[in-house]
Order: structure tokens, then sequence, then C-alpha cells
């Protein structure tokens, strides 16, 4: 799974999943589900996960199969190192984006053609691509490339080591 729709998943767990939950067990749930996709780390989330699955599979029996189901979709951002987990498990920037599309549109209200909806469209997504480029940094990639890094170099090591050995057999047998 896509780490960047893990929120997209969890809200809609959030909106379809409250339809599966007794009102009076709604927000008790709710704040559990605020503390799993609150855990720190991907073992703390598992565990929490399997106390809500124990304590409402017979309350709530379809909301816990879909949270089951939905589990590795909405804890995918764990798969990210620390820093960028905050910022991609929630919608807030795809809302924005669309929020300012929204504006915009509003300011033209009636375009001529599809074509004029495109460039400027295409305009406002150009001149937000730029403000990310050169202005204020949403994310300071560092982090993800030193640790994208060390995990190849570590899978290298391995790969050469397991090459060095399958070698070293082979050299035996002749």
């Amino acid at each position: 799974m896509n780490p960047e729709l893990s929120s997209l998943f969890r809200l809609d767990f959030d909106i379809y999943g409250a339809d599966l939950i007794p009102k009076k067990l709604r927000s008790e749930v709710k704040a559990n589900l605020t503390d799993l996709y609150n855990a720190p780390e991907l073992e703390d989330a598992k565990t929490r996960k399997q106390h809500m699955l124990e304590k409402y599979e017979v309350t709530a029996p379809k909301a816990m199969e879909l949270l089951d189901e939905a589990f590795d979709d909405v804890t995918a951002v764990y798969a990210l190192p620390q820093p960028y987990r905050k910022r991609l498990r929630t919608t807030n920037g795809i809302e924005r984006l669309n929020e300012e599309l929204r504006r915009r549109e509003r300011v033209i209200r009636i375009f001529p053609n599809d074509q004029s909806l495109i460039r400027l469209m295409g305009a406002v997504l150009m001149e937000i691509h730029e403000k990310w480029i050169n202005g204020k940094k949403y994310f300071n990639m560092d982090c993800y490339f030193e640790e994208r890094d060390e995990a190849r170099r570590q899978a290298l090591a391995q790969r050469a080591n397991h090459l060095q050995i399958v070698n070293e057999d082979w050299s035996c047998r002749k």
C-alpha cells in the first residue's frame, strides 16, 4: 500500500466505520481509534488494535472486522520515517490543495472551454509546486534519503555476503 493513501483509508474508516458502531459506543471507539492512530510505532498500533478487537468484538463485530481488514492500509504510514508520519497520515495537504483550486475557480466562474480550465488549474498547480520547491519546506527529505541509503547499503552488504557464501560453497564442490 502506498503510504500517501493511508490517510484516505483512515478517513474512509472513520466515516463508514462509524455507522457500524452502536451510538452509545461511538465516542469510546473513536477515542480508542485516535489512540491507535497516534501510536508511536507499528508494534504499539498492532497491540492497540488487538485490544480493540477483543474489547468490541461482541458489541461492534462488523466495525472490528473492518478495522482488522483495513489495518494494514491505515497503518501504511509507519513505513515512513517518524518526521513524515504526522503530515502524511491526514488528508490536510490534499484538502488544502483542493481548497486553493476551488478558490481560484470561483473567481472565473464560467470557463469558455475545457482548455481554459486546464490552463488555469495547471498554472495554479505550477505556482504551488514552485512554493514547495523554493519556499518553506513542508518536509526536510534529508532524513528520508539517509534512511533509504542506509537500507540500500545493508541490502547490498547482505547480498554480497550471500554471494560470497554461495561462491565458497560452489568452489568447495569443484
